[in-house]
């Protein structure tokens, strides 16, 4: 795995499996370079992704 392959899933994660599997990337990506900041910025948008999909799994188990 590489810089490229990581901020490409991040950035192209669209289905509950590419976000999870995005995130994996990520964070495994942080723990070795804990100060490439454009990779940690990128995956904000993963985040909300997330979120999002959490909130709609709760409003169906309501």
């Amino acid at each position: 795995m590489n810089r490229e392959d990581v901020l490409n899933a991040v950035l192209s994660a669209r289905t509950r499996e590419e976000v999870a599997q995005a995130q994996k990337m990520r964070n495994e990506w942080v723990k070795l370079h804990p100060d490439d900041d454009e990779i940690f910025d990128a995956s904000e948008s993963l985040e909300m992704l997330a979120q999002a999909q959490a909130l709609i799994d709760a409003e169906k188990n309501s």
